[in-house]
This record gives C-alpha cells, structure tokens and sequence, in this order.
C-alpha cells in the first residue's frame, strides 16, 4: 500500500480524507486512498473496523458531532459500495472530543479535522472444534 499503513489495531492514512468544506461530501481526491482502504479490508477479512469522524473545535459541539457522524458515515457508505461487508463496519462521531494536536492554531485544528479506521478482529474459527 502506497497511502496506508495496516498496523495492529488501526488502518493509518499517509493521506487526509478530504471532505467539501462544512459538509460530509467526499472530494474524489480522496478516493485514491479509500480504495486502498478498501483493498486492505478484502485482504484482512478478519479486520472489523470503526470508522471514527473527528472535527475540530471551531462551530457548536452540536454541529460539530452531527457533521463527524455524517462525515464517518459518507466514508463508511463508500467502502460499502466498493464491495466491504456492512457487517465489518461501524462508524461513530467524536466531534472535537478526541484532538490529535492543539486547537490553538489553524496547523493544529486541520490535524484534528480527520477520519481514523480502528481495526478489531473478528474471530473467524474459535478452535474449539
């Protein structure tokens, strides 16, 4: 993979996920590593993954929950379409709960405007059979 690292317990983008401004329409520059995220689920069919919306604190913690979700959903719905198993996903919005750098700054608050995929397992054959 050229975009993406598939670590242990999570899907990590070398590339933001690019969404039109206040919205949770995907830009098609991003589609490029949505597809490889789609091609590291069909070859880690074990892998269930949460697909978490994260914003930054500018706007209403309302607003900023709602657009996450929506956000973590539109990214969700491509990986459907693209032939991963709604099964294998869930996805949820943290608003601006979960910073990754400082909300200070306008470098700190695009960090922290992001999409992270958190890998769980699922248990394909228990082994007591």
């Amino acid at each position: 993979y050229k975009k993406l690292v598939v670590k242990r317990d999570k899907l990590e983008l070398t590339e933001k996920i690019h969404f039109a401004w206040d919205q949770a329409v995907l830009q098609e520059v991003s589609f490029p590593v949505l597809d490889e995220v789609v091609q590291a689920l069909k070859d880690n069919r074990g892998f269930r993954v949460q697909v978490e919306g994260h914003a930054s604190s500018e706007g209403s913690d309302d607003h900023n929950q709602t657009l996450s979700e929506k956000r973590a959903e539109a990214v969700l719905d491509y990986l459907v379409t693209h032939g991963i198993a709604k099964e294998r996903l869930l996805s949820t919005g943290f608003a601006s709960s979960v910073p990754v750098d400082t909300n200070a700054t306008s470098a700190g608050r695009e960090k922290n405007r992001r999409v992270e995929f958190v890998v769980h397992f699922i248990i394909l054959n228990d082994g007591s059979k």
